[in-house]
């Protein structure tokens, strides 16, 4: 078995969270920069957000703790590229606490 053959199968066996953690660590091993993350004051509440478009990063990171595969994000947001998924998650390893408090505001709004 190759040593890639060997990785695939250890991140098959993480949690969504735990792959997140190995995505970012990758990348700044490739020292990939926050490309498309914007904050607009007036537009989705000045939070973080997927370049031009009106989705927070905070609904990345609620839909990847739900257990939504990239696929299944793709799927739900057509406008969105497997590089803005990976951008949005690196944003949150590195503003994970930002990230937090605009999701534990969405959840206070939705009671």
């Amino acid at each position: 078995m190759s040593k890639l053959e060997q990785v695939s199968t250890l991140i098959s066996d993480l949690t969504p969270q735990e792959r997140a953690q190995i995505l970012a660590q990758i990348m700044e091993m490739m020292n990939v920069t926050e490309l498309g993350i914007r904050h607009t004051p007036g537009v989705c509440g000045g939070r973080a957000r997927i370049r031009d478009t009106r989705i927070p990063v905070w609904i990345i990171v609620e839909a990847k703790n739900t257990g939504a595969s990239d696929l299944d994000i793709l799927h739900d947001f057509p406008s969105l590229s497997a590089e803005d998924i990976t951008n949005a998650l690196r944003y949150y390893q590195g503003h994970q606490a930002e990230i937090e408090q605009d999701l534990k505001e969405q959840e206070v709004e939705k009671l």
